[in-house]
């Protein structure tokens, strides 16, 4: 990959959406800068060379009560 396409990869990776898995980011290679990396290399390059993590968001309980939370947090702040 020459710094055309790390500069491109870097964009994408730092956009809003970004990606959930590195083997998105392996078709998204393919697809769009045509070059076939296998996934090791990609990992290193994403990890360590442009020091990026994937965007994945964090699960939420849908039963969660949001009252119940914040008076949680009021009396654990208060002991």
């Amino acid at each position: 990959m020459n710094k055309e396409h790390l500069e491109l990869l870097k964009e994408e990776l730092n956009n809003e959406k970004g990606f959930n898995s590195y083997h998105e980011i392996k078709i998204w290679v393919k697809s769009e800068l045509k070059v076939d990396i296998p996934y090791h290399t990609l990992w290193n390059l994403v990890r360590k060379r442009l020091k990026a993590k994937l965007k994945v968001q964090i699960p939420v309980n849908i039963k969660k009560d949001d009252e119940k939370e914040e008076s949680f947090k009021k009396t654990l702040s208060k002991s």
